[in-house]
């Protein structure tokens, strides 16, 4: 790579998207797919020489967009937002406004795609309470029930620790972490790095799947063949699974045993974070909107009125419910596709202590819905009615130990016959009862996981792409 292209064609090696680094910095988070990227030392220095003294000088955090923001230098703050992040200016400028509570000029979404018997409209995003259609409220039918919005928790300084040396030590930690996982992106790097470390990370050790005998067994595992970035995965009924590739809208459709019985490619450019499956076999795919298909690969209809920024990611709910969100709103679907429930992005915002980024959500059996971001690993966990009830999770300390409890980039979360949740993270996926104790852990680390109707678990590894079938334990009476 020439010194000339060294910044425009730099790109995110999990999900190809192109990336700006920002100068001085040694690692940044890909901001379409959430990975952790490693900016090799000659894009550092040719990006920083590329600064005129002034721009050098600028800061190239989210946590300082972030205090940019709230001192309302909202134009600087957007300018380095933009530099980060890729975005225009204008949506710059709106992420920049969310983070400063203004909400009032959001850019102008696309119109709704006419025609289509299963599109719904979606309710415009509110700028401040929560809005509940309850028809079988006092209020008439189809009229929005408005109730409080969730009140700001007391904010907590966040303690950050550590020497110079300790910022060495993870900066080491996880270059041999991602050289493991992604040897291709290291191999394509201007600079060798040594073939040994002074010292070993046991825990975070490539090598042999460790289950956790008593809890979860793997039974075999499959490949997904030529696709090259399979992250969503669903079954239906009768065991079939299917698995999505990150871009391109690719789909492979396979049978229990693991063989190929079907492949199609979704309409528009998706990039999949999740996708579910209805146990009658109908997919959800996150898009412009909420693509439905059957595992023939036939489309039977969307839900949702087209997001200038498309869906970010699809749950379902008691009763196949269907849940989104959104880059303004976490949304929930009644069956004829109008939009019931609606938590606004100021009102998560509120809640979190960092930049959100893109948002993902989850949803039990009891129709509890669970949110988090890409840049902030806590999970929060509101009621069916959209009220606030608890948080969890958190970043791992910078020591790089395990903490049961604590994350490191979660993918997805996913819950069992037993009411058991499962916490799909980079390194591991953890497990914890409906009570929300922690239990174990399933490691390595995968990307997407799903549960059939016996109870069995399907995941897909972060390292090999395989589709890895668990039988899990049921719980010691």
């Amino acid at each position: 790579m020439t010194d000339s292209q060294s910044i425009s064609v730099f790109k995110c090696p999990t999900c190809g998207a192109p990336l700006d680094p920002t100068p001085g910095m040694a690692a940044m988070k890909c901001p379409y797919c959430g990975a952790t990227v490693i900016i090799p030392e000659t894009l550092r220095t040719s990006a920083s020489s590329a600064q005129n003294p002034a721009q050098r000088e600028a800061p190239g955090s989210l946590s300082d967009v972030s205090r940019l923001a709230k001192e309302g230098k909202l134009d600087e703050a957007a300018k380095i937002y933009s530099r980060i992040t890729g975005l225009s200016h204008e949506n710059a400028m709106f992420s920049v406004k969310s983070m400063a509570g203004i909400y009032n000029d959001a850019p102008a979404s696309s119109p709704a795609p006419a025609g289509n018997p299963h599109t719904a409209s979606q309710s415009p995003t509110a700028t401040g309470p929560l809005i509940v259609n309850q028809p079988q409220m006092d209020s008439r039918p189809g009229e929005p029930f408005v109730i409080d919005s969730v009140p700001a928790p007391t904010q907590r300084r966040r303690r950050r620790g550590g020497s110079c040396l300790g910022g060495i030590i993870n900066l080491v930690i996880f270059i041999v972490v991602l050289s493991s996982v992604f040897p291709s992106l290291f191999r394509s790097l201007p600079f060798e790095l040594p073939a040994e470390f002074p010292f070993k990370i046991p825990f975070l050790s490539p090598g042999d799947s460790i289950i956790p005998a008593p809890f979860a067994d793997d039974v075999f595992a499959f490949s997904t063949g030529s696709m090259s970035d399979p992250r969503a995965i669903g079954v239906d009924s009768d065991g079939n699974i299917i698995v999505g590739n990150f871009s391109g809208g690719e789909f492979k459709v396979f049978d229990p045993t693991g063989n190929v019985i079907s492949s199609f490619t979704a309409e528009g450019d998706p990039h999949l974070t999740n996708i579910v499956v209805a146990r009658d076999g109908v997919i959800y795919i996150p898009s412009d909107t909420i693509l439905m298909y059957n595992m023939n690969g036939e489309k039977i209809g969307s839900i949702g009125e087209a997001s200038m920024f498309g869906y970010n990611h699809v749950a379902l709910g008691p009763g196949n419910a269907v849940h989104a969100m959104t880059n303004e709103a976490i949304l929930r679907f009644d069956e004829s596709g109008r939009v019931d429930l609606e938590i606004p992005m100021e009102t998560l915002e509120e809640l979190s202590e960092e930049p959100i980024g893109i948002g993902r959500i989850a949803v039990d059996a009891q129709g509890n819905i669970y949110f988090w971001g890409n840049f902030d690993a806590t999970i929060f966990k509101f009621s069916p009615q959209g009220e606030f009830l608890t948080r969890f999770g958190g970043e791992e300390d910078s020591s790089g130990n395990f903490t049961p409890g604590k994350f490191v980039s979660p993918h997805q979360i996913v819950f069992d016959n037993f009411g058991r949740m499962y916490v799909v993270d980079f390194f591991n996926i953890q497990v914890f009862d409906e009570n929300g104790t922690y239990l174990d852990k399933i490691e390595p680390g995968h990307y997407g996981a799903a549960f059939d109707a016996q109870n069995n678990m399907y995941a897909i590894t972060a390292a090999d792409h395989d589709v890895v079938k668990y039988t899990i334990k049921s719980p010691v009476q």
